[in-house]
């Protein structure tokens, strides 16, 4: 299926209706979405064409469409464009790729999938809505540009991957799960984190409630290395043979959290 925007207007629109699934089940005149705080026909904002395939591709600028892929358990979503906010948030299951940027709250409480993203995302990708106890549960998010404040917080279990920079407090509150980070991250790396790994391939800085372990060589991280350059991030040879410094932390909660930092 083929969607291609129709608007031109920067008014925020709520499509929770495109994802694979939503699309495959029910007939396309009687989808709506919230186009400000107006309900709208989908076929009002987007040309749709091709509808006979499950897959979708979207021709165009959905930078301030939100919603996109949520709760999504199958399918594939690609976006030719940027991406709004709560992109693939609560997703299931299957992939979504997106050629430009992404807003904030990318893949939030996700479950399961994979969310790729060629440009930059925003704030709290893989994150937990405020209130909620549990961020990213399963899957994976790949960010080959930036990525903005609070990435992976109270996450559980999956993986991110940022292939440039990360602002500040990522992983906060980490329960679980793994963040790798082959650009700089900023300040308060790993703050209140309980369980979890953060995988830093440039020196930063951390708080002083981490405490060093050793410099070694982690048999674990040799075998997810591998693992993950099948999915085309610039893991070297040197990434997989090199030494890491280990700091545990943070002290002032469970402590069983862990930031290695590549030495080479």
């Amino acid at each position: 299926m083929i969607l291609r925007p129709k608007f031109k207007a920067k008014m925020p629109i709520e499509a929770e209706c495109i994802s694979p699934d939503i699309l495959a089940e029910k007939r396309i005149e009687n989808l709506e979405v919230y186009h400000g705080n107006k309900r709208r026909k989908l076929s009002d904002l987007f040309e749709i064409l091709d509808v006979k395939t499950k897959d979708v591709r979207i021709e165009g600028d959905v930078g301030n469409v939100k919603y996109i892929g949520a709760k999504m358990r199958s399918g594939k979503i690609i976006i030719d464009g940027n991406a709004g906010m709560h992109l693939g948030s609560e997703m299931e299951g299957g992939e979504i790729f997106v050629e430009g940027d992404a807003g904030d709250w990318v893949g939030a409480e996700m479950r399961g999938g994979l969310i790729r993203i060629k440009g930059n995302a925003g704030n709290l990708v893989g994150a937990a809505y405020r209130g909620s106890k549990v961020g990213m549960r399963q899957g994976m998010i790949i960010v080959e540009g930036d990525a903005g404040h609070e990435i992976g917080e109270r996450m559980k279990r999956g993986i991110i991957a940022i292939l440039g920079d990360v602002a500040s407090f990522a992983g906060a509150h980490m329960k679980g799960g793994t963040i790798l980070c082959f650009g700089n991250m900023g300040e308060r790396t790993g703050a209140e984190m309980d369980r979890g790994t953060i995988i830093a391939f440039n020196p930063l800085q951390l708080l002083p409630t981490f405490h060093y372990n050793a410099t070694y060589n982690p048999v674990f991280l040799r075998f997810c290395l591998r693992e993950l350059r099948k999915y085309d991030l610039p893991i070297a040879d040197e990434h997989i043979t090199g030494r890491y410094e280990r700091y545990n932390g943070d002290l002032t909660e469970l402590g069983k959290g862990e930031i290695l930092v590549w030495k080479g």
